[in-house]
């Protein structure tokens, strides 16, 4: 059973104040598989300002950092392409062809 208690603000993963748990199904099964803890209204007014203060300094950074972030997260992405494909398994429903294509796909458009 997965249990996911953290969201990601401003560069780390951190506790939501939210305390609504939602259940997580597996649609060819049924069986719940896990649970996530929902983020509330504090969490996505800290999250909207993170960002405006990122997005500061990063529409301001030269075209070759901005590169540089893309191709990082593309291999980052590419690194996890069979976790992706288990999760996207386990959670879609979706078939194995179909699963590997949406991991590649989720790099490739980076």
């Amino acid at each position: 059973m997965h249990h996911i208690n953290q969201i990601y603000i401003n560069g780390a993963f951190v506790t939501p104040h939210g305390e609504e748990l939602f259940d997580l199904f597996n649609p060819a099964t049924g069986q719940r598989i896990g649970q996530v803890r929902l983020a509330n209204e504090q969490d996505a007014l800290e999250a909207i300002s993170a960002a405006k203060r990122a997005f500061t300094e990063f529409s301001q950074s030269p075209k070759e950092v901005r590169i540089g972030y893309l191709k990082r997260m593309h291999a980052a992405v590419e690194s996890v392409e069979d976790e992706l494909t288990d999760a996207i398994i386990e959670e879609y429903g979706a078939p194995l062809s179909r699963a590997r294509w949406m991991a590649r796909h989720a790099a490739s458009v980076l």
